[in-house]
């Protein structure tokens, strides 16, 4: 705020204030009298600014283009859209650029790369895999590259626009064969990051991670890549890197809805529901200029991951201190409380989904909290053995035998994983079942 603004405003406050205090109605009134036409002259004097800045940005716009320097609109359109995310004020921008300099490809680029990346930004917010060719959008960005190419044949850019195209109509091979065009006309590492994107629009997040850190190595960076190759290592189950590479694109980008989305999925399948629900009430914050209606699920996501949170760090807060200073209570507070959640849960759901190094990840940190509990000392030799850890995994189920002997299911799992017979179908003992025991049985007997 400029002084003479503040000026103004003190008038006006004082003048309210000696009114209301009954300490000089007149002098109230002349001050909001002096305030106002203050303010006035302000907004007038600052209409006059914006107006003659707008034309010194014109005229510099207009040197540069004669000058062949390239356009200030074009930059200012891609600022714009990158700082607020408007789509329409960027837009706004291209058309004063296309004024100046109706033959600029570069114009033209930007133009079709801002509008098919908007539809691809609300194709992830609406869940959808594909968009109908014939979308305005995707019409508008297909000119756009026509006429891009009628102007500069060479320019490789314009293949990176209709490759983006084609992945939004899922055309994915298509796509594919259009960002390796791109590629070799501008050798841009850039290109492996379209390539990536596409891989895993076609759920090959293996081929995807090969083609994200090959660009990393030749160059490539910025927000779009980390969250790009964190979504690579979040599909392949490798959590702690994503969430590193996530909370990255995060920093770089704090504006921007998908690094806070693909950063909650992270920490809760790394059992941290606090976390992810930070995260989860961050992306909804940031989508709600874009969807109000996906806003809300995120922020109704984020309270139940919060109230999941809060209750097993309670649970483990109180069977902590239950420990140390009444252990002969230890007992009857694990019937109702569980501190080794919700670890054992996610891994479970690690487990069925075929992520077994997550899940023994999970099982571990849960037999650490609740050592003498023999249905995850069953389930993490289960998923031991199905990464082919067959001593680590009989160790295991040797303690949850020997905890509790009476469990049929512990000594078939024995068996299998005795005799290499081990499958996805081999008995996990589930959080129904575990409910269903005992906190006598459930806690195994002593020695």
């Amino acid at each position: 705020m400029r002084p003479v603004h503040a000026l103004a405003l003190l008038l006006i406050l004082g003048g309210l204030g000696s009114i209301l205090l009954e300490f000089s109605k007149p002098l109230g009134v002349v001050m909001i009298l002096l305030g106002t036409i203050g303010a006035l002259l302000c907004l007038k004097s600052s209409e006059t600014n914006e107006k003659r800045n707008e034309a010194l940005f014109a005229g510099h716009a207009s040197l540069l283009a004669k000058a062949g320097a390239g356009n200030a609109y074009t930059e200012a359109a891609k600022h714009e859209y990158l700082k607020s995310g408007s789509l329409d004020s960027a837009m706004q921008f291209i058309g004063s650029a296309l004024e100046i300099d109706p033959t600029d490809s570069e114009t033209f680029h930007i133009a079709g790369l801002l509008v098919i990346t908007d539809i691809s930004l609300r194709q992830w917010i609406a869940k959808r895999r594909e968009v109908r060719r014939m979308h305005p959008g995707v019409r508008f960005s297909r000119a756009m590259v026509k006429r891009g190419l009628e102007l500069d044949p060479e320019k490789g850019e314009f293949y990176e626009v209709l490759g983006i195209i084609q992945d939004v109509e899922g055309k994915h091979g298509k796509a594919r064969r259009n960002f390796r065009r791109y590629h070799g006309l501008t050798r841009n590492p850039r290109a492996y990051v379209r390539l990536g994107v596409s891989w895993m629009q076609s759920e090959q997040p293996d081929k995807a991670i090969m083609d994200f850190r090959r660009a990393v190595s030749e160059g490539a960076g910025g927000w779009d890549v980390a969250l790009q190759l964190g979504r690579a290592l979040l599909s392949l189950a490798e959590y702690e890197d994503a969430e590193a590479q996530l909370r990255s694109a995060h920093r770089e980008a704090p504006s921007r809805p998908e690094p806070c989305s693909a950063l909650a999925d992270a920490l809760w399948y790394l059992a941290r529901p606090i976390d992810s629900a930070r995260a989860e009430w961050a992306a909804g914050i940031r989508l709600f200029r874009l969807s109000y209606l996906e806003s809300n699920v995120r922020f109704g996501k984020a309270v139940f991951a919060y109230l999941i949170g809060a209750y097993c760090g309670l649970s483990k807060a109180v069977v902590q201190l239950v420990s140390e200073r009444h252990p002969r209570l230890r007992r009857s507070v694990l019937a109702l409380l569980s501190p080794d959640e919700p670890e054992l849960t996610i891994g479970e759901i690690h487990f069925e989904e075929g992520r077994y190094a997550a899940g023994e990840v999970l099982f571990r940190r849960a037999a650490e909290i609740r050592p003498r509990r023999a249905s995850t000392r069953s389930n993490l030799a289960v998923a031991l053995a199905m990464q082919g850890k067959k001593d680590a995994a009989l160790s295991e189920i040797d303690v949850a035998i020997k905890l509790d002997p009476e469990h049929a299911g512990y000594q078939h799992n024995r068996d299998q994983i005795e005799g290499g017979h081990c499958t996805p179908k081999s008995r996990i003992v589930s959080m129904g079942e575990r409910q269903s025991r005992t906190a006598s049985s459930d806690e195994g007997r002593s020695a």
